[in-house]
């Protein structure tokens, strides 16, 4: 055989092993193609599922479950809870089951309560352990938690809220380092420092006794007619307080913080001047204060951030971060109670209730707020005077105001007196300029809107 020939068999095989492995391409290519478009079609059925499920449930959502929570009804609960799966359930709010499982508990329907978070705790999420663990631990008290959730329970059978800052210290789900250190040192070691003594009432949610000590100290103030002002520190008291350093964060977001409070407030803000001197007056009213509600632990989990975020990432846990971050130096603690800022929101505490106990021991009462017709609420008798404070919606702002209310606070004070404050960030100043007057000072803040029926806080709150 020819060179040439021999040259021209072994083209045609080198282009036939070629038309070979392409065809073979081309094949596994349709067939790849095949899978792919089967895959897709698989995609767009399974989105079209999740859209109708997603489409169901917050149809429930919006026309039971807010709407029932709100009203402080439970008539339509059950029928919306039964239609609604495991799954489908977890599109909902953690804040709205909170609000359902606490207007249940509250209704005497704690098997309902039971069940709810049954279907929405997931076995794996630590957070969401934490963040039910109140209502979770008045469910066991009544033996109706059982398994894994039940043995989660028996860890926080005394002293539940140190337990549940060792719980929360070991398994906070960090980014990375830098976020470990900003937790740690900002949040975790200010709340591991508070003092572990009689001062400390920061398990009031839990404790009875707790409860029993704040109530006891305010109750006899007011009959011996001894000065005493209880303050609150939110998130918005951040406003009062200097940045921290927190390892990712420039120091200009908490300027853009401060903003955010004072737009969301007042719509407006203050000139440079007066925000200085609110600052300043808020910062002495907290120093000589004798009842300090701080942020708990327990408030620290509920905003937590979600699995792979960043602690600091919100406003309102940069806030935390500066405000725990204050403890001890710029928010003296020596000779003060100290109880969680919620104390206002817990039943058998700072309630209602006890604020028209006290009013009936006072010999006159001062409410200062915004709600003209909130001395209607307390019982014939009383004597009573409202210092109005211009609402959020108004013109007139507090912050261009509160030069003359303090003045009508000062004047309306003396031993004896009550004074009840629900003013925001600025109600703290008219609750020491009561004190200093020898009045009984509570800031007792959103809890004068409840008692007008006006629910003004989250649906976790509302119960």
């Amino acid at each position: 055989m020819s060179p040439l020939l021999i040259s021209l068999v072994l083209s045609l095989v080198v282009v036939a092993g070629l038309l070979a492995v392409v065809a073979a391409l081309l094949i596994k290519n349709d067939k790849k193609n095949k899978i792919m478009r089967a895959a897709a079609r698989r995609s767009r059925k399974t989105l079209k599922q999740q859209r109708a499920s997603l489409t169901r449930v917050f149809r429930v959502f919006n026309d039971f479950l807010v709407k029932e929570v709100q009203a402080g009804s439970d008539e339509q609960l059950d029928q919306a809870m039964s239609v609604l799966t495991a799954h489908e359930l977890r599109y909902v709010r953690r804040t709205t089951i909170m609000g359902i499982t606490r207007l249940l508990i509250e209704k005497g329907r704690p098997e309902g309560a039971v069940r709810l978070l049954g279907k929405y705790i997931q076995a794996r999420r630590s957070d969401q352990h934490l963040y039910y663990l109140e209502p979770l631990l008045e469910l066991d008290k009544l033996g109706l938690v059982e398994g894994d959730l039940h043995e989660f329970c028996g860890k926080f059978q005394s002293s539940p809220g140190d337990r549940a800052l060792e719980h929360l210290a070991a398994t906070y789900d960090a980014v990375d380092e830098a976020d470990r250190r900003n937790f740690q040192h900002l949040i975790v070691e200010p709340l591991s420092a508070l003092p572990h003594d009689e001062r400390n009432l920061m398990d009031i949610r839990f404790s009875p006794e707790q409860r029993h000590r704040l109530v006891e100290r305010i109750k006899e103030s007011v009959a011996g007619a001894r000065p005493l002002s209880l303050l609150r520190l939110g998130d918005g008291e951040a406003y009062a307080y200097p940045p921290v350093p927190m390892e990712g964060f420039p120091l200009s977001i908490f300027e853009e913080d401060d903003i955010s409070f004072e737009l969301n407030w007042w719509k407006a803000r203050p000139t440079a001047q007066v925000r200085d001197d609110l600052g300043a007056r808020i910062r002495q009213a907290v120093t000589h204060c004798d009842i300090l509600g701080l942020p708990s632990v327990y408030r620290i989990i509920r905003d937590l951030p979600p699995p792979h975020r960043r602690y600091g990432e919100l406003r309102n846990q940069r806030a935390f971060a500066r405000l725990l971050g204050a403890l001890g130096e710029s928010i003296p603690l020596e000779r003060k109670l100290l109880t969680e800022e919620r104390c206002h929101r817990i039943k058998s505490a700072l309630d209602a209730r006890l604020m028209f106990e006290l009013a009936g021991m006072a010999e006159s009462v001062v409410l200062v707020s915004s709600w003209p017709h909130l001395s209607a609420k307390f019982p014939s008798g009383t004597k009573i005077e409202t210092i109005a404070v211009p609402p959020e919606t108004a013109d007139i702002k507090v912050f261009d105001t509160y030069p003359a209310i303090v003045e009508q606070v000062r004047a309306s004070s003396k031993p004896g007196t009550l004074v009840l404050v629900g003013a925001g960030i600025v109600g703290k100043i008219f609750a020491h300029e009561a004190k200093i007057r020898g009045a009984v000072a509570l800031d007792v803040g959103s809890l004068l809107d409840y008692m007008v029926e006006r629910k003004t806080r989250t649906i976790a709150d509302l119960i």
